[in-house]
């Protein structure tokens, strides 16, 4: 990719730093993710496909964490906090993508994704500190975002709709519905549609 504007930039940067891919990732994931892709690093197009709905600057806080990785991986999708053993090191905060799951309807990768994303925003993905869900955040503008947030959880509408429980998982799988149908996020819970719309994915605030 070669970066033309801010946010290519951004994402080349996130790519080159942040992206990488598991030993035998791609020989070891189904025929159905093989057909798809040609080698495991062609899945990050994917990912960076994933990101680009989302404001420069809030990706440009992730670039500049030191922490928050993404893997592509034969393995499910999921976002493990802390350090995490790779190759002769370790990376603090990894997101594993399942290659099967980015060739698929990308909902467990989006939701694992979007975990990530989540606890950049609430402090840098630091273990133990609040995610953004939890009404944390790095910056006052993001704090206020997180307050929000969890204020409009706590009322319970689209819990049960969405089979989750946790003020993680309901910012996670509330973003995958505003990206995959949004009018149907609108009707579950128009406080959230409203406060995706109007605050993080609005680009002229960040």
């Amino acid at each position: 990719m070669v970066p033309d504007n801010d946010k290519d930039a951004v994402l080349h940067v996130l790519w080159r730093d942040k992206m990488h891919v598991a030993p035998r990732a791609f020989e070891l994931s189904p025929p159905s993710a093989q057909k798809r892709f040609e080698y495991a690093l062609e899945a990050t197009d994917v990912v960076l496909d994933l990101l680009r709905p989302f404001p420069t600057g809030l990706l440009r806080l992730w670039q500049d964490t030191p922490r928050g990785h993404v893997v592509v991986t034969h393995r499910p999708s999921v976002y493990r906090p802390g350090p995490q053993s790779w190759r002769d090191g370790h990376l603090e905060s990894i997101c594993c993508l399942s290659l099967s799951d980015l060739c698929e309807e990308n909902r467990k990768a989006m939701v694992a994704l979007f975990h990530l994303l989540d606890h950049i925003w609430g402090s840098r993905g630091v273990a133990g500190e609040p995610w953004l869900s939890d009404g944390g955040g790095i910056t006052e503008r993001l704090r206020r975002v997180g307050e929000r947030f969890a204020k409009i959880q706590s009322l319970g509408y689209g819990h049960e709709e969405l089979g989750v429980s946790s003020a993680h998982d309901y910012f996670a799988h509330g973003l995958w519905i505003y990206f995959q149908a949004r009018q149907r996020l609108n009707v579950l819970d128009p406080l959230l549609e409203k406060l995706y719309r109007g605050t993080l994915l609005r680009e002229n605030l960040w």
